[in-house]
């Protein structure tokens, strides 16, 4: 489910892999409303994303950035490794797990 969230706030969302059958509903009755809800707000996102695409287009500047672009003078930015941002709206901080 991690996975899918962190797609969600990529360029192009693809739910690839090694499965047979991909739909949300594959996943379990468990996953299944989690993985809807991140369907859903990728829906809603999609005029966002493609007004990122055009700003992409125009002046080159990626979807996915780091934060250093959008927040050039905080000296914390250079301690965070693990965030950026999805266009200049939504900062991404996956989860993940470290050991």
């Amino acid at each position: 489910m991690r996975w899918y969230q962190y797609g969600v706030f990529q360029p192009i969302f693809r739910t690839h892999g090694t499965r047979t059958f991909n739909e949300i509903w594959t996943y379990g009755k468990q996953a299944e409303p989690i993985l809807e809800k991140y369907l859903k707000l990728r829906y809603e996102l999609l005029p966002y994303i493609y007004s990122l695409g055009y700003q992409s287009y125009e002046t080159g500047a990626p979807y996915m950035r780091a934060l250093f672009m959008d927040f050039p003078n905080d000296p914390k930015i250079p301690e965070i490794a693990d965030e950026y941002m999805f266009g200049p709206a939504f900062l991404v901080a996956p989860v993940t797990i470290r050991e």
